[in-house]
């Protein structure tokens, strides 16, 4: 392949990527757990720290199930500032600064928190999925509030 093809490769693999974990922080702030799992190798290793380890998709998956049909808070994930570096044509290490706020209009309480994702992305059959990922959390603020009128329809909350 000549340098320009090179180029281009790159550069698709790179947005692929980053497409990648758009879906996924998408998948889970909207609860969309067929989707999430489209984003991980079956074989996945998770390291998130105080929210936990897990050795495979499956453990993964259960847990984030189980989370959503106690939890009632509802947030936005945003990814900031990655960093790619491809180590070949199917492996690369990405870094994303996040941002994450919720708000639980139960038990009236927002969430705010940031930290990194360190992921190693692998091609499978001509898609980029996340092999492992590692979360550092930088800080965590939680706020209770008084009196407060849910920010959402009553059509979003389960019973």
């Amino acid at each position: 392949m000549n340098t320009t093809s090179n180029n281009i490769e790159s550069l698709l693999a790179r947005e692929a990527i980053r497409e990648l974990k758009h879906r996924y922080f998408r998948a889970l702030d909207t609860r969309d757990f067929d989707l999430l799992a489209t984003c991980l190798t079956a074989d996945i290793v998770i390291d998130y720290g105080p929210a936990g380890s897990y050795a495979n998709r499956d453990n993964f998956m259960q847990m984030v199930c189980d989370f959503a049909r106690t939890d009632t808070q509802r947030g936005l994930h945003f990814g900031l500032n990655c960093e790619i570096e491809l180590l070949n044509s199917t492996e690369a290490i990405v870094q994303w600064v996040t941002h994450f706020v919720a708000f639980d209009p139960i038990v009236n309480r927002t969430l705010e928190q940031s930290g990194v994702y360190r992921d190693l992305c692998r091609k499978q059959a001509e898609h980029w999925l996340i092999a492992t990922s590692r979360y550092e959390l930088w800080f965590h603020k939680s706020n209770s509030m008084g009196q407060s009128t849910p920010l959402f329809p009553s059509s979003h909350h389960r019973s």
